[in-house]
Order: structure tokens, then sequence, then C-alpha cells
């Protein structure tokens, strides 16, 4: 993926293994999108071009039952709202819920 504007995520779950796990970060520095003369990340005054991982970067690991998006449709007239939550549960784990 290409961009530094928005955060990268990406889910590896189906790519773990149990046990350990190796988990490597490949950054491809070639210039591949011309980026015109005016740019500000290559330029004569940089005298380089960005290199690396920009921003944060981290490792999270989530329940492997977990609520994954929740949307809210409120009826003002009544009240009361209209409330979706969708539940991912990728290995149909057995859980009791109130």
């Amino acid at each position: 993926m290409n961009g530094l504007a928005t955060p990268h995520e990406y889910d590896i779950t189906d790519l773990l293994v149990k046990g350990k796990n190796l988990i490597s970060i490949r950054i491809d520095n070639r210039v591949i999108i011309p980026i015109g003369v005016n740019s500000h990340s290559i330029s004569d005054q940089t005298q380089s071009n960005w290199n690396g991982i920009a921003g944060n970067i981290s490792l999270l690991a989530t329940s492997r039952v977990f609520i994954n998006n929740i949307r809210v449709f409120p009826d003002i007239q009544n009240k009361s709202a209209k409330v979706i939550v969708s539940v991912k549960n990728p290995e149909n784990m057995d859980f009791k819920g109130n």
C-alpha cells in the first residue's frame, strides 16, 4: 500500500500459527509514483527521500471473539434507538453473553 496520510492496518490472524511467529516489515523506498517537481518528500531542499516508517507502528492482539462494528439509529420521537452490533467469531467459539 502506498500512502502517508492514513494509517495502514493489516489483519494477519490467518497467517499466524500457534507458538512463535516471526513478523517482518519490508520497506521499499523506490520512487515508483511520479511525485512532481514540487514534492516536499524528495527535493533539493531535503536531499533525500523519506525512509522507513512514518508515524506510529504497533502490533495489537485482540480477543478471538470481539465486537467488530456498532451502528445506532436513533428514533427521537419515540425516545428509542435501533442498535445493530456485528460480532466477529471466526472460530465459532462458544461464549455466554448477557
